[in-house]
């Protein structure tokens, strides 16, 4: 008879943090976390799992010395139950950051976010999510069916975080952002939906508080009230010709005038800055005490 090693022991042998195996052992079947601790299900005791208590450090699941990883998956292949996937898997598959994927889930309603963690809602539970919790902090989370990959709201989601979008109208040059603001460029796109994803409550084109009697009213890109602070997207000037690029490049100086005469609080985005959101605007979101994730 295989001599038998705890849970612990098992994961040092394959390589693996404790947490890691054991939320693979309830995902493919073979025990489940109560709240008096880990048990073993049918299909792990008749894997050769048992449970055990020791004198010293309690109740524990020990397992044949000679069970594998392939087997553990065989298993659970085996057991016919569909596959769960964690946002974090989700993320990986979309290619987007880990971080963005709960928000995403709960913009559509399908999961809310706990004083910890993230609690499943009745509508992720009808797409067949199950709620779960870390069997060691005890933060809840979701785990969702492979089937949710295909899900044509998820997908089109996604295109929006992307700020993968076509104008509204052929000819009309406006762009519609995921919160339903419509906006002039779809660079402007990238940063509401960044901003919309991160559940930062903003403006769009709102009025800078200037009197400005001779000109029209100057118009913000984006205006972030808890913070008091701007956001405006720089044009390149790289593709431009020599006219409008110098015009451009008047344009935005004037406009970095305006705001460090009047003393308002900005920030500005170039192109480079757009293709990494997630280090740059949070990075300068901290500096007036917005915390993005």
């Amino acid at each position: 008879m295989a001599q038998k090693v705890s849970t612990s022991a098992l994961a040092k042998k394959w390589g693996l943090q404790s947490k890691q195996l054991f939320q693979k052992l309830a995902e493919s079947g073979l025990m489940v976390r109560e709240e008096d601790g880990w048990h073993l299900t049918r299909v792990g005791r008749a894997s050769g799992g048992e449970e055990k208590t020791h004198p010293k450090y309690g109740d524990y699941v020990a397992w044949p010395e000679t069970l594998t990883l392939q087997s553990v998956e065989q298993i659970e292949q085996s057991v016919g139950e569909p596959k769960l996937l964690t946002a974090r898997q989700l993320a990986q598959h979309f290619d987007i950051p880990s971080h963005k994927m709960n928000f995403v889930l709960a913009e559509l309603g399908w999961l809310q976010k706990a004083i910890k963690g993230w609690k499943c809602s009745a509508q992720g539970l009808k797409l067949g999510a199950q709620q779960k919790e870390d069997f060691r902090s005890g933060v809840p989370y979701v785990a969702w069916p492979s089937s949710i990959i295909d899900n044509q709201f998820l997908k089109s989601s996604i295109v929006h975080i992307n700020a993968s979008l076509m104008p509204l109208a052929e000819s009309s040059g406006e762009y519609r952002s995921l919160d339903g603001h419509t906006v002039a460029l779809p660079q402007h796109v990238a940063i509401d939906n960044w901003l919309y994803v991160a559940e930062i409550l903003h403006a769009y084109g709102r009025q800078l508080p200037i009197v400005n009697s001779s000109e029209s009213p100057i118009k913000s890109d984006f205006y972030l009230p808890s913070a008091n602070v701007y956001i405006e997207y720089l044009n390149s000037t790289e593709h431009l010709e020599p006219e409008q690029k110098t015009a451009e490049i008047m344009a935005q100086s004037k406009k970095k005038s305006l705001y460090d005469k009047q003393g308002l609080n900005v920030i500005f985005l170039s192109d480079d800055d757009l293709n990494q959101l997630d280090e740059v605007l949070a990075k300068k979101l901290l500096k007036y005490q917005i915390l993005a994730y």
